[in-house]
């Protein structure tokens, strides 16, 4: 398989610009200059979900991008003409095993780290938005696909397309199959199970854990954090610039001056629950979200201390915020199963459908005991605004109320916990 010299830098650190590609049941390690790697060993993520899911023993011919934004070693990529036939003959699958951008903003080439035309992507889409709406990956699949003149390719990602947004948009068939949500289910596996639950032990009501920035953590974080929350946050905004690039209208939002009094608090009492860290700036455009603190390990997945029984021991009911919120694509991921792999419940703060869509995947959530109304809810604005009504109403309740209500809460709690194990799910 020749590959075309290319140099392409990128300043960030937390993405793998390499590929995995089995063509004819070989499969070569390639990195953005288009070496062959011996393996992944500096390729943090993409090992993980390589070898922990079903992609290490996957028969067809597949292509796993472990990236984001718009990918120029894929774009540049040339195929051999054998390799062109036989994909054509037996298909090629692309696996996305990262999270996917969708934007209505603009078109502009979006390679993270290395242009600033970032700034000008929204951080929101509505819930009707169909034919404005584009991906820089999939936009980057499309050129690789149509330069090699390929004819049988599926993508698969981890968002689920309700509404039809990317039918028929491209040369290529797009479908949800998560190798990721397979491969953490395997390093769930292989960590030590919770502690003995005892619901007498819980004496703070919320957990609400972030590594990586977004805005939606930052806001619904600092909601939380004046009330009686566990909590980790690194990032400073004494300017709150957060709330210039909002997708709501601040002086309409239901929570106005108590959202802006806890963004306050927040940025004077940043905190850790898992791992040390030192705080951040952020200067809040769509370049924040590849930001982490510095001490956060270079595996996205390197969940053992983020799920670690220790954290959440003590806690009620884990506010769990997405890598995503304000737009249309329902999808989840690790910091849900965090959540269930330690036996809590948990509020859902990302896309709408995105409760129903675990709902699908045979997991159960908690509508018996409180108002799950907010995952139909298509406004992102009112979304939010029911999921700080919910916080509220918790929040109400005495630790006595919460702990005889986790006792209620145990039998779909340990359902969902086997869930994580079952290889059907």
């Amino acid at each position: 398989m020749p590959y075309k010299s290319q140099e392409y830098k990128r300043s960030d650190v937390f993405l793998d610009n390499c590929l995995v590609i089995k063509i004819k049941g070989q499969t070569r390690f390639v990195d953005e200059q288009y070496n062959i790697l011996d393996n992944l060993n500096d390729y943090v993520g993409c090992d993980q979900m390589y070898k922990l899911s079903f992609l290490n023993n996957y028969d067809g011919n597949f292509l796993q991008i472990h990236d984001m934004g718009h990918i120029p070693y894929l774009e540049n990529l040339n195929l051999s003409s054998i390799d062109i036939n036989e994909l054509n003959k037996n298909s090629l699958t692309i696996f996305i095993t990262e999270q996917v951008i969708h934007t209505d903003s603009d078109y502009c080439r979006l390679v993270l780290g290395k242009t600033d035309t970032a700034k000008h992507v929204s951080n929101s889409i509505s819930y009707n938005t169909t034919k404005t709406i584009w991906s820089p990956e999939l936009d980057s699949i499309e050129t690789f696909v149509k330069k090699n003149k390929l004819t049988n390719v599926s993508v698969c990602v981890s968002f689920d397309d309700t509404t039809n947004v990317y039918k028929d948009r491209y040369s290529f068939r797009l479908y949800r199959n998560d190798a990721c949500l397979d491969a953490l289910k395997n390093l769930y596996n292989s960590f030590e199970g919770p502690a003995h639950i005892r619901p007498i032990d819980i004496d703070k009501k919320f957990w609400c854990g972030n590594w990586r920035y977004s805005s939606h953590r930052h806001l619904i974080t600092a909601y939380a954090s004046t009330l009686d929350t566990e909590y980790s946050w690194g990032f400073i905004d004494n300017d709150l610039k957060v709330l210039e690039n909002t997708w709501f209208d601040l002086e309409k939002f239901k929570f106005k001056d108590k959202l802006v009094s806890r963004l306050n608090y927040l940025n004077q009492n940043n905190r850790s629950i898992d791992i040390p860290i030192t705080s951040m700036d952020i200067d809040s455009n769509i370049l924040d979200d590849s930001k982490r603190p510095q001490e956060i390990p270079a595996g996205p997945y390197d969940t053992n201390q983020y799920a670690n029984s220790e954290l959440f021991k003590n806690t009620f009911c884990s506010i769990v915020n997405l890598s995503t919120f304000a737009e249309p694509f329902p999808c989840y991921d690790e910091k849900a199963l965090n959540a269930i792999f330690n036996v809590r419940p948990f509020i859902l703060c990302g896309p709408p459908g995105s409760l129903e869509l675990m709902r699908n995947d045979g997991f159960k959530t908690f509508g018996d005991f409180w108002d799950e109304s907010y995952d139909n809810e298509l406004d992102h604005t009112k979304r939010l605004e029911k999921i700080f009504e919910l916080i509220n109403k918790i929040d109400s309740w005495s630790i006595r109320e919460c702990q005889d209500i986790y006792t209620e809460m145990i039998p779909i709690l340990f359902e969902n916990y086997h869930a994580i194990k079952d290889p059907n799910i």
